[in-house]
C-alpha cells in the first residue's frame, strides 16, 4: 500500500479545481459538444418486484452520496472548475419498447444516450426504464465521463443494492467519508513529489525520439469540423483458442491480460509490417486504496511503446515485453495529459498525439449480481463506448468465456473495412495459439481457404482468344462491341473504349510522322495516369 502523506479527509467547498485527467476531457468535450463519445450508457436487468419509484429514489440517494454526481462544470478566469450543487430528485424517462426486436432496441438505446450533455446546467446522468422488451424491463442510465468511469460501475451497482436495502430494512446508510474532491488535492500534491519526477523521467526515455504512428490503412481522410462518431463490432472468441491461452498464460507465468496486450501488438506489426508501435491502455488510476470507494473519473491511459525485433516469435515477445508492461504499470500515476505537455510540440496530433489506438482489458465476473441481491441489479450490455482512439480493442472476460469489441470512428473506417479488420485478427490469434513460437510475420492473417482464393481463384484469367491476332487488333474488336463502355479509371477521370482508341490513334499517327516504323524503339517516361495507357 502506498503512502497517505498526500491524503487528507473530505473537504466542505462547493467549487474545485479540474483534475489534470478532467481537465483533458473536459478540453475535449469543448472542441466537440456535440459528440457522445464521452458518454457512458449503462444498461441493467433488474428485480420485476421493483417499481420505477424504487429506482428514483435510489438513484436520488445515489447522487446525494456522491457529489461528483451532483456536479456541473463551468470556465472561470479561463480555467474550468467543477461545482458542486444542491442534490436534485432523479425523474425517470419510461418507454414503451414491446414491439422491437433486437437492432429497434439497439437504436432506442443509442437515440436515448447519445443526446448530448450541457457541462455547465446538468446533469450528467440520465435515466430511463424501458418496459416490455423480451417480457422484462431495462435500465438505463446515461452518465457523462468526466464523473464516472469504469472502475465506478461496480460501486455503482453496490451501492444501488446497499440503498435499496436499507429502504426495505428501514436502516441508516454509513456516510462516505471520502470524495472526489480529496483526489484532486492529493494529484496537485502528488505531481510536485520526487516520486512524480521518477514517473516523468521513466516515461520521457520510453518515448524518446520520433514516435511512430499507426498506420493502418483508412478509408475516409479526416475532416477537422467533422462531428466525430464512433461504432463498435463485437465478436466471441472461440473456446478452443481461449483455452489454449489461459494454457500459455500457465506456462509462461504471464497473466491473461499481459498475454492479450502482446497479441495486439504482434497483430498491429503483422497487420501494418510497422516495428515500432505506441499502444494506450487505460490504469484505474486510483493510487491509493481509500480512493478505491468512491465515485469519479480516475482512469488514466499510460501510453505503452513496443518495438519487435526482426524474425521475433511471440513467445520471445511475450517474455521480452513482460517487464516491459510491468515497469510502465508502476508509473501509471502519471496522467498522460501531463506526459503530452512534457513531450513537448514535436508529438502534437490533433486529439490523439501519442498513439492512435488502444487496448481494454474488461473483468466482468465481479459485476454479476450476487445470488441474495433483492434489488436483483444485474449489467445488461447492450451498447458500449465508442472509443477515443481510431480504432480499439476492448477484451471482456466473462464466465461465458472471452468477447471482444473493436471500437472505431466511422470517420475514418467502414463497417465492411472493420469487418475485415475482425476476421484477420481471428485467424491470426488462431495461428497464434497453435504455433506460439513461429515467427510473428509469418504468422497467417488468412485461412487457407481464403488464401487459395486469393492467390488462385481470382488469378485464373486464362481464356481462349485468336493467337493470329496483334493486342491492339484486339482492343478495336472491343471498341466495336462496347464502344461506349468505360475502359479506363482513374482519380476523377474515365475514358470510354470509342476516347481511348481514338487518342490511340492520334499518338500512333503522331509517331509515324516522326519516322517511327516497325520493330523501332520508342522510350517511354510517364507518371501512373490515362496517358500511360493510351
Amino acid at each position: 500500500m502506498k503512502s497517505n502523506k498526500y491524503f487528507s479527509k473530505k473537504s466542505e467547498k462547493n467549487e474545485y479545481p479540474l483534475t489534470v485527467g478532467q481537465k483533458g476531457l473536459w478540453f475535449l468535450h469543448q472542441l466537440d459538444p456535440l459528440s457522445d463519445r464521452y458518454h457512458m450508457p449503462l444498461t441493467f436487468k433488474f428485480n420485476n418486484q421493483v417499481n420505477v419509484d424504487d429506482l428514483e429514489k435510489i438513484l436520488t440517494v445515489f447522487i446525494q452520496r456522491h457529489s461528483m454526481m451532483n456536479s456541473t462544470f463551468h470556465e472561470v478566469d479561463g480555467a474550468p472548475v467543477r461545482r458542486i450543487n444542491v442534490p436534485q430528485a432523479v425523474r425517470m424517462t419510461e418507454h414503451d419498447v414491446t414491439d422491437l426486436k433486437h437492432q429497434g432496441l439497439l437504436q432506442k438505446i443509442r437515440k436515448l444516450s447519445g443526446k448530448p450533455f450541457n457541462l455547465e446546467n446538468g446533469p450528467l446522468l440520465r435515466a430511463h426504464v424501458l418496459h416490455g422488451f423480451q417480457g422484462g424491463r431495462i435500465l438505463l442510465i446515461t452518465i457523462h465521463h468526466l464523473i464516472f468511469d469504469g472502475a465506478s460501475l461496480k460501486l455503482l451497482c453496490d451501492e444501488m443494492e446497499l440503498i435499496y436495502r436499507s429502504f426495505i430494512n428501514d436502516s441508516q446508510l454509513q456516510a462516505v467519508e471520502y470524495d472526489y474532491n480529496d483526489f484532486q488535492t492529493w494529484q496537485q500534491q502528488w505531481l510536485q513529489s520526487e516520486d512524480a519526477q521518477l514517473s516523468q523521467g521513466y516515461w520521457l526515455k520510453k518515448l524518446a525520439g520520433e514516435l511512430p504512428q499507426l498506420n493502418l490503412p483508412i478509408d475516409y481522410a479526416s475532416n477537422k469540423n467533422e462531428i466525430i462518431k464512433g461504432e463498435f463490432l463485437k465478436f466471441s472468441i472461440p473456446k478452443s483458442i481461449v483455452d489454449n491461452f489461459k494454457q500459455l498464460a500457465l506456462d509462461t507465468k504471464c497473466s491473461e491480460y499481459l498475454i492479450w496486450l502482446t497479441i495486439y501488438f504482434a497483430f498491429l506489426s503483422r497487420y501494418t509490417s510497422q516495428k515500432d508501435l505506441i499502444v494506450g491502455t487505460p490504469s484505474m488510476g486510483r493510487p491509493e486504496a481509500q480512493f478505491d470507494e468512491f465515485i469519479g473519473y480516475f482512469v488514466n491511459l499510460i501510453p505503452i511503446r513496443c518495438q519487435l525485433h526482426p524474425h521475433e516469435n511471440f513467445i520471445d515477445l511475450l517474455h521480452r515485453f513482460k517487464n516491459d508492461i510491468y515497469e510502465a504499470l508502476m508509473h501509471a500515476d502519471y496522467p498522460l495529459p501531463e506526459l503530452i505537455s512534457a513531450l513537448g510540440d514535436a508529438n502534437q496530433r490533433g486529439d490523439q498525439p501519442l498513439f492512435q489506438t488502444s487496448f481494454i482489458w474488461t473483468v466482468t465476473e465481479h459485476l454479476k449480481s450476487e445470488s441474495d441481491s433483492q434489488l436483483g441489479l444485474e449489467i445488461y450490455p447492450l451498447l458500449h463506448e465508442s472509443g477515443e482512439q481510431n480504432l480499439s480493442l476492448e477484451v471482456i472476460t466473462s464466465e461465458e468465456g472471452i468477447s471482444c469489441l473493436l471500437k472505431y470512428r466511422t470517420n475514418c473506417f467502414s463497417a465492411a473495412s472493420v469487418s475485415r479488420i475482425k476476421q484477420s485478427f481471428l485467424n491470426f490469434i488462431d495461428s497464434i495459439s497453435i504455433e506460439p513460437d513461429c515467427e510473428i510475420q509469418e504468422l497467417s492473417l488468412v485461412t487457407e481457404d481464403d488464401e487459395n482464393f486469393l492467390l488462385h481463384t481470382l488469378n485464373e484469367t486464362n481464356m481462349d482468344y485468336p493467337n493470329e491476332w496483334c493486342i491492339h487488333q484486339l482492343f478495336e474488336e472491343q471498341v466495336k462491341k462496347t464502344p461506349d463502355e468505360v475502359a479506363i479509371i482513374f482519380e476523377e477521370r474515365s475514358l470510354s473504349y470509342t476516347e481511348l482508341n481514338q487518342q490511340a490513334n492520334q499518338l500512333a499517327h503522331y509517331l509515324i510522322e516522326q519516322g517511327v516504323k516497325t520493330d523501332s524503339l520508342v522510350g517511354l517516361c510517364l507518371k501512373r495516369s490515362p496517358e500511360m495507357i493510351v
